[in-house]
């Protein structure tokens, strides 16, 4: 028995412009851990929302990250 299995690679978070992410779902998208997730958002580099407790990122908070990281583009879901 396989005491470590291989883990399945997440499939690239595709960016809803209605939609809200969690960290998980930015700490996974962005390939970073949720402490480097959190030191970002409190040096003012990655912009967030709160919504009551919790953290929300929309589509336009992660592309206003990308551009100003030159990390690339995401992807976008077209269809409106």
């Amino acid at each position: 028995m396989n005491k470590h299995p291989r883990r399945t690679p997440t499939p690239p978070l595709v960016l809803n412009d209605g939609q809200l992410y969690t960290q998980a779902d930015v700490c996974a998208f962005l390939g970073i851990t949720e402490w480097t997730c959190r030191r970002r958002m409190k040096e003012g580099k990655l912009p967030y929302r709160k919504d009551g407790a919790w953290l929300r990122f929309t589509a336009a908070d992660l592309r206003t990250y990308l551009e100003r990281t030159g990390q690339g583009q995401p992807l976008l879901n077209e269809s409106r």
